[in-house]
């Protein structure tokens, strides 16, 4: 029962990081993309 419940565990936790990290990730992008947008006037 133990190796099932910690299998299951692990499970959960290797799905669930990525999901968080792809959510970071796309916040990451999304302030470079506001970046960008607003350096490229500045630069002209």
């Amino acid at each position: 029962m133990k190796n099932k419940k910690e299998r299951k565990l692990s499970g959960v936790v290797l799905v669930g990081r990525p999901l968080v990290f792809s959510k970071i990730n796309n916040h990451l992008r999304g302030l470079l993309a506001w970046l960008t947008l607003f350096s490229i006037p500045l630069n002209d």
